[in-house]
């Protein structure tokens, strides 16, 4: 994987963890979540390279940054009433449409989807939208300010996409999983 990433000739690699995944989880991080630099443009491999050199330098801002996107993350679910559940870690998050709303209705899903897009553009956010719903991944040196607004507008979003589905409000205890 590493030379695939990285041709063999800059120290970028990655690897795949069968066994141990629970010990990262209890120390808040993930081997579930990726993106991919698919490596051959010299100065993308360079500019990974001066990445990870200072991301130690914004740790303690990504964890603090992290902690606050989780809870907008649940926040927009919440204004959801239960069509879309937050997952995610650090600064990478996700809303994913439940069981109770389209998860399990693939051309309702596909419905759902097209709506969210023309929703997010018309709230003026553009997350990765992903087939079961959205996903976030803000930059690490984004503000505590633009992580809230980000929450407010897609609350405000996905509150209305449930209007428009007719998709009933339900608590977490409503919920069976």
């Amino acid at each position: 994987f590493g030379k695939a990433v990285a041709a063999g000739v800059f120290p970028l690699a990655g690897c795949i963890v069968r066994q141990g995944a629970r010990e990262f989880s209890d120390k808040k991080r993930s081997v579930m979540q990726s993106h991919t630099y698919a490596g051959s443009n010299t100065r993308a491999l360079l500019t990974a390279m001066d990445v990870l050199n200072m991301i130690k330098d914004y740790h303690e801002h990504i964890g603090e940054m992290g902690d606050l996107l989780a809870e907008q993350m649940h926040k927009a679910a919440d204004a959801s009433g239960g069509a879309m559940v937050a997952h995610g870690m650090g600064l990478m998050w996700g809303l994913a449409w439940s069981r109770h709303s389209c998860a399990t209705d693939a051309e309702l899903r596909a419905r759902a989807n097209v709506v969210m897009k023309e929703v997010c553009q018309s709230h003026k956010i553009w997350p990765y939208f992903v087939g079961c719903g959205i996903m976030v991944t803000p930059a690490y040196d984004i503000q505590k300010h633009e992580v809230i607004q980000l929450g407010d507008k897609l609350a405000s979003a996905v509150a209305e996409i449930s209007r428009q589905f007719g998709w009933r409000s339900m608590t977490v205890s409503q919920m069976s999983f």
